[in-house]
């Protein structure tokens, strides 16, 4: 069980890792192409969802029914 629980948690940081490297890719493409202003907010906030929800998940807070 520990096992697992540390496994969880590495891919939850690798994974947040991951969305913010392409976090940094947007904006630099951003910054250079000039894309509408609405997509960087939209995927930070969508980082800041996922980081926030796994958190409260490796914390041990219940993630609805599943078993």
């Amino acid at each position: 069980m520990t096992e697992a629980l540390y496994d969880l948690m590495f891919a939850r940081e690798e994974f947040e890792e991951t969305l913010i490297r392409e976090a940094e890719a947007i904006n630099e493409l951003t910054a250079s192409v000039g894309e509408t202003r609405g997509y960087t907010p939209s995927h930070g906030a969508l980082l800041w969802q996922m980081t926030t929800l796994l958190r409260r998940d490796s914390s041990g807070q219940s993630g609805g029914g599943k078993d």
